[in-house]
């Protein structure tokens, strides 16, 4: 057991909030910012030791005290190889503190057994341990792994104290990241091929790069706080000038070629951007970027590659990849279509590089990107996303399980042996996939619930598919496996009809309603577990045929001329030939056709109702009966049953139940 010296080390946790703090503002980058959070952390008295590693479990920077129970940095190397290459509670625990951005904590590892935890415990002085994930911009990046030669070191206050800090490290890494950008992009604008003005509102220049003052032959002093006119004159041309003063006016951005004046007066044209910098609500700075005129086509056109794609693959990169899946995502919104994102991840692909070197892994990135090309449709997107990741948008899916398809066939292709200037290389694959509209609607979030079913796939093991809702392909698969039945059964004629008689007044029998059974061998299959299925495809036609065929053959057997109605469905009823297909069976078995009346529901009049009136028509021609079925569950509407050729409609009892309150 730790001692009772945790208050001391609990006053040193509160101080560690504090220096955190202080220390962010002088920290110059994110590997002194984490290193310093590691001597911190150790500094508590609770631990011997804190390592930061990455995803992959490598180990980036440690930190351990100086006492007799010292762990050397290659001994804590070994340790995290160690667990990593084992299927144990030390690697699962990691694992999942990346997954679910949780802290974990093994407060006593004498209670675990599995794997080579044992051993690890004896050799590396492992009492109990904390696992912190490390989050930079909403994604994990690694995790905090700090280790204690003693048992029940995180107690529930530490914990709290732990999940404070946790936010505040990933409060001042985004800060880092942001300060790194910041300083990247001045750096860039001073040294970069734009000219970059910054004026206040009054169209002062407060700003310029050190391209401008290079160019333009005029010293910092001699722009800070001029007018922009001085570097800008319009005496050739006071229609462009109009137009661009009018744009500044009203707030809106300008686009178009401006003269640009040097000191030694020659004038240059050149095309330029000003963009207003609103504060508040008011237009406060104007950002000014111009560029000279010369090769500008052929410019632009070699930024857009860079920005927009993979140098190596020739495959879209991650921000048109995130660009277009926003724009497919907006249209499927309006247009209720259902589509998925995958991520697609090479399984060990760094041995491929270490053995082979970079040449070949370079050449293979670039056959499974053709492979990947190969295994969708045109419409879908395939993209490089980073380092051996490949992203994948199917789009219009027309259901969702079809993708558990999909990309079954894409691994098969994918996990085929590839041949490599004489080298044959045998890969695996994991891919994660997430589910639009159902998963979420935003790219960003979408994109990142893909990766965290890759995790899922991963721990499946190898050309495994994981999915962002846990339960999704168990039931994708069972509703597959099912289609699959659905087509057996219709050549198996195992669609028969059950007959419910209806009455009149005094109970006699003076017709009967066909309903539709799937007649297996081991009995009935309810009509709920497979017609909704059945209406979801052109089997549904097929079927409703096939069951006609057998009404028809019971009505011509029976001793009593009886009616039977039979239920078509919407798919049916768009069917061009369903008016010949139903009077060849007709004619074909000899039956008077005024026996057979068809049922439809309401759904079906609001979705067709000219096309359908036609066909009623037709049908009541050779002596067919239309009746509604249902009726009142639907839009009830009584306007559509004076257009229509109906004979009866049944009502539902939700719409009369209550009539006589």
């Amino acid at each position: 057991m730790l001692p009772r010296e945790s208050e001391g080390s609990k006053f040193e946790l509160y101080n560690t909030l504090l220096n955190l703090t202080e220390f962010s503002v002088s920290a110059k980058n994110e590997v002194e910012f984490l290193n310093e959070v590691l001597r911190m952390l150790t500094d508590t008295g609770r631990v011997e030791g804190a390592l930061v590693v990455d995803k992959k479990l490598n180990i980036k920077f440690l930190y351990s005290k100086v006492d007799k129970h010292k762990v050397s940095p290659e001994e804590y190397t070994s340790l995290i190889k160690i667990a990593s290459e084992d299927d144990n509670d030390f690697n699962l625990q990691i694992m999942k503190a990346l997954k679910y951005k949780k802290i974990y904590i093994q407060n006593n590892t004498e209670k675990l057994s599995s794997g080579k935890i044992v051993e690890l415990r004896k050799k590396y002085h492992l009492g109990s341990w904390c696992i912190i994930p490390i989050i930079k911009k909403d994604r994990d990046i690694g995790a905090i792994i700090l280790i204690s030669k003693h048992t029940d070191s995180f107690d529930k206050e530490f914990y709290k104290l732990l999940n404070i800090i946790k936010k505040q490290i990933t409060l001042i890494l985004n800060v880092l990241e942001k300060n790194k950008f910041h300083n990247m992009i001045l750096s860039a604008l001073d040294v970069g091929f734009d000219f970059v003005i910054i004026m206040d509102k009054k169209l002062n220049m407060v700003y310029s790069n050190k391209v401008l003052r290079d160019f333009s032959g005029y010293s910092k002093d001699e722009i800070i706080g001029e007018h922009h006119s001085m570097l800008h004159k319009f005496k050739e041309n006071s229609e462009i000038k109009e137009k661009l003063y009018d744009k500044l006016l009203k707030g809106e951005p300008f686009s178009g070629v401006l003269p640009m004046v040097k000191k030694d007066g020659t004038i240059n044209d050149f095309i330029s951007t000003i963009i207003p910098y609103k504060i508040n609500g008011k237009v406060e700075y104007y950002i000014f970027v111009s560029k000279q005129l010369s090769n500008e086509e052929k410019l632009i056109e070699e930024l857009d590659r860079i920005l927009h794609y993979d140098k190596l693959t020739d495959l879209p990169s991650y921000n048109s990849f995130l660009e277009s899946l926003k724009k497919i995502i907006q249209r499927a919104t309006t247009q209720k279509l259902k589509g998925a994102i995958a991520v697609i991840n090479p399984i060990s692909f760094k041995s491929v590089n270490e053995a082979f070197g970079f040449d070949i892994g370079n050449k293979l990135l670039k056959v499974i990107a053709t492979r990947l090309k190969e295994s969708v449709f045109q419409y879908d997107m395939v993209a490089k996303l980073e380092s051996d990741r490949f992203g994948l948008i199917l789009r219009d899916l027309k259901y969702e399980e079809n993708v558990v398809i999909a990309l079954s066939r894409i691994i098969e292709h994918l996990k085929k042996p590839y041949q490599i200037d004489g080298k044959l290389i045998h890969l695996s694959f994991n891919i994660g996939i997430s589910l639009y509209p159902k998963d979420g609607q935003d790219a960003r979030e979408l994109i990142n619930k893909a990766r965290v079913a890759l995790t899922e796939a991963k721990e499946k093991g190898e050309n495994q598919i994981g999915f962002f809702r846990k339960n999704f392909e168990l039931t994708a698969k069972k509703i597959l496996n099912l289609k699959s039945q659905l087509h057996k059964a219709l050549k198996n004629k195992e669609f028969v009809p059950y007959f419910q008689p209806y009455v009149d007044g005094k109970g006699n029998i003076v017709g009967a309603e066909s309903l539709l059974r799937w007649k297996k061998v081991n009995g009935i299959v309810p009509p709920m577990d497979f017609i909704p299925y059945l209406e979801q495809t052109d089997l549904i036609k097929q079927v409703e045929l096939q069951v006609l065929e057998n009404v028809i053959k019971v009505t011509k057997t029976l001793k009593k001329r009886l009616p039977i109605s039979v239920n078509m469905s919407a798919k049916s009823l768009r069917y061009t030939s369903l008016f010949e297909n139903i009077m060849d069976k007709i004619n074909k078995h000899e039956i008077d056709p005024s026996l057979i009346k068809i049922e439809i529901v309401e759904r079906s009049i609001i979705d067709n109702f000219h096309n359908l009136n036609y066909l009623m028509e037709k049908f009541k021609a050779k002596g067919i009966q239309f009746a509604i079925d249902d009726f009142g569950t639907g839009y009830s509407s009584l306007s559509y049953l004076s257009k229509l050729k109906v004979e009866s409609i049944k009502i539902d009892i939700s719409f009369v139940k209550d009539l006589t309150r």
